[in-house]
């Protein structure tokens, strides 16, 4: 399944308590309601202006996103399909349209419920808080 499927699929709210638990466990930080606002947002902004775009890139899940920072990509790294070393950190992909294009395969000892995929996908995609500049405001979509 794509990322954009799983995004679609289960709306910002649906999500929003595994996201903040993902959140709250990494940052050791309570997420403000203002905050969370912010990222809701955000989500649905990245949604609506999806453009599809080609890759030859997918996305696997090692292991859950607990205790785990998306800038070592320990857990969840980008992939090319042709290849099993990994190309980096989902944090820092320069295409938020590839990233949501990319198709998502988990191991087969990862245990999430489709709303802790989305939420976990999302977290990835928001390393940096949404009041800060984010990767996809520095890099030129195509």
């Amino acid at each position: 399944m794509k990322v954009i499927t799983i995004l679609k699929k289960h709306p910002f709210d649906e999500f929003a308590a595994d996201f903040v638990h993902l959140f709250e466990v990494n940052s050791r930080q309570k997420l403000t309601e203002e905050t969370l606002g912010l990222w809701k947002e955000l989500f649905g902004k990245w949604v609506a202006e999806y453009q599809p775009q080609e890759t030859p890139y997918h996305i696997r899940i090692i292991w859950r996103w607990e205790y785990c920072s998306p800038m070592c990509d320990m857990n969840c790294a980008v992939f090319e399909r042709r290849d099993l070393r990994g190309c980096g950190a989902v944090f820092a992909h320069d295409s938020r349209n590839e990233y949501l294009n990319m198709s998502v395969g988990c191991d087969h000892d990862v245990k999430l419920t489709e709303t802790e995929l989305a939420a976990g996908l999302f977290f990835e995609m928001t390393y940096y808080p949404p009041e800060k500049e984010l990767p996809w405001k520095r890099k030129k979509e195509s």
